[in-house]
């Protein structure tokens, strides 16, 4: 494969992750979390594009950090599917909050 096209699956991929982050956070009430923590969840997509295996990989002390991590993963049962490149591996989200400055990422 040329590295072109290479570049384009990695663009593909991050624009993919992009949109799946947008559609997740539509359903983050961070407006409900108060003071800080920080959590970590993982999932997979299906060639169909339904969420797999959602789960916590590292949970916070803070119980409102949880639950609103949690609605949002389940609010997003399924999404498009995934770049025809997607070979199942495992999607991660980690999720800082501290007396609302926020930092979340996607890998």
């Amino acid at each position: 494969m040329s590295s072109y096209y290479k570049v384009i699956e990695i663009c593909n991929w991050l624009r993919y992750k992009g949109n799946l982050r947008a559609a997740m956070f539509r359903h983050f009430a961070v407006g409900r979390i108060t003071g800080s923590g920080e959590c970590s969840v993982q999932f997979a997509v299906s060639d169909n594009g339904k969420l797999i295996n959602r789960k916590f990989s590292k949970e916070s002390s803070n119980k409102l950090l949880n639950d609103a991590v949690y609605y949002m993963l389940m609010s997003v049962p399924t999404f498009n599917p995934p770049p025809s490149t997607y070979s199942g591996q495992i999607i991660r989200m980690n999720f800082k909050i501290n007396n609302g400055n926020n930092e979340i990422s996607i890998y």
